[in-house]
């Protein structure tokens, strides 16, 4: 149902509504999702592994407008029926990312030393394919 490059807003709580991405195939009706934030040397939550530029998101109606990471560390495996509810609670849904930005999201979980341990387990146990930009 959702596939890799899926993107969507999500308030989890504290920080407000944030776009997350879908970073894998479901296996199992399981999927990883990820978050980015915008690039500051000053955030405790920094994570260098996979910087994202605005011309890599001008696809996302201009939400982006500066230079974002990859928030490794708040990666989440979910069930795509989560999705559904966080979707049908007004949520919005962005535009797809492109297939080699998904790579390379995907690519930095196993890089990150933030990634939570579940998340790098099911990855390495569904094997996708990555491949940098180029």
């Amino acid at each position: 149902m959702y596939s890799r490059g899926y993107s969507f807003q999500w308030n989890k709580g504290t920080n407000g509504e944030h776009s997350w991405f879908v970073l894998t195939d479901a296996k199992d009706s399981k999927i990883i999702v990820a978050n980015i934030s915008s690039y500051n040397l000053n955030k405790k939550s920094l994570d260098k592994t996979c910087i994202i530029k605005p011309d890599d998101l001008k696809n996302q109606n201009n939400r982006f407008r500066t230079q974002s990471f990859v928030v490794y560390r708040q990666c989440q495996l979910i069930d795509e029926i989560d999705i559904d509810q966080i979707v049908d609670n007004n949520s919005k849904i962005n535009s797809r990312i492109p297939a080699w930005l998904v790579d390379q999201m995907a690519f930095g979980l196993m890089r990150s030393a933030c990634t939570p341990m579940r998340v790098k387990n099911f990855y390495r146990s569904i094997k996708t394919p990555t491949k940098l930009k180029g």
